[in-house]
């Protein structure tokens, strides 16, 4: 995806027909090791400034309110990665979609 961005700004983008080449997207993925450190007996303590402040974290699971900030997270940097394929490929947002 990233490559994609990146290579919007050229005039053409040449990939062989075995390229697997990356697509308008955006994941986050984070490990749940809670279930880990409960065997070895690892509790963990944080003190943070606000309640989704390193959020979501490997060492808990997420909680509602954890994944609809990612959620938020995803989209957005979704819907602005259209945009910049979109405004260097010259085309509308609802054509950068399809």
């Amino acid at each position: 995806s990233a490559g994609y961005m990146i290579a919007s700004a050229a005039d053409h983008i040449v990939a062989r027909k075995t390229s697997i080449v990356g697509s308008i997207g955006v994941l986050i993925q984070y490990p749940d090791v809670s279930g880990l450190m409960d065997k070895l007996g690892v509790k963990l303590e944080e003190v943070k400034s606000s309640p989704l402040k390193a959020s979501p974290s490997p060492f808990k699971p997420t909680n509602d309110d954890e994944r609809a900030m990612v959620r938020k997270l995803i989209l957005d940097s979704y819907d602005w990665f259209v945009g910049i394929v979109a405004e260097r490929r010259k085309m509308t947002h609802e054509q950068a979609l399809a």
